[in-house]
């Protein structure tokens, strides 16, 4: 972006007083003399996160919706990943329970688990959906299994898809859970 435009950006900006000083964080209507002194916030417009770009073309991080995929068949795990990424959700992977299990102890936003039944470990599906309910009341799962002679422990509003399925219906089963891609909404 050239610095006319900046500028122009700039203008635009202050006018709605968006815009922060980049070394000190503060802003809200401050005058900032310079166009290459300012960055926008554009994280937050009136209370919405936004995706956009600074002023220099950079994209902003905006935290997306995101998926616990657990699943111990790499090829799998990838295919998965990449068709939610692909719809807009940030992925996280396991490979066992016991992964599974750090990750939802973990700091980590996890906004729907998706998680196949028999896993290598202690830990099988049924645990790590119980473990995360335990911790995340509402979390939204969806379980995976290509044996269809085991019992089945599903959490209450879960989804069970069998093997094989189509990669597109692991993101219609999310729409179906409630859990859309997209940017996650501010608290």
């Amino acid at each position: 972006m050239d610095v006319e435009t900046n500028c122009s950006v700039r203008s635009a900006v202050e006018a709605v007083g968006f815009l922060e000083d980049s070394c000190s964080g503060t802003g809200a209507g401050k005058v900032i003399p310079s166009c290459h002194e300012a960055r926008i916030s554009s994280d937050r417009v009136g209370g919405a996160f936004l995706p956009g770009r600074g002023f220099h073309g950079m994209p902003t991080e905006v935290p997306r919706i995101s998926v616990l995929v657990v699943e111990d068949e790499p090829m799998i795990l990838d295919i998965v990943a990449d068709e939610l990424s692909d719809a807009g959700f940030t992925v996280l992977q396991a490979t066992t329970g016991e992964e599974a299990v750090d990750i939802l102890n973990s700091d980590a936003a996890v906004d729907l688990l998706l998680t196949d039944i028999r896993l290598p470990g202690t830990l099988d599906g049924w645990c790590v959906a119980e473990h995360a309910r335990e911790r995340f009341s509402s979390l939204p799962v969806i379980y995976v299994t290509g044996y269809s002679a085991l019992p089945i422990r599903q959490v209450p509003d879960s989804i069970l898809l069998m093997k094989p399925y189509r990669p597109s219906a692991i993101v219609s089963a999310a729409k179906g859970l409630g859990v859309t891609p997209g940017p996650r909404n501010p608290v």
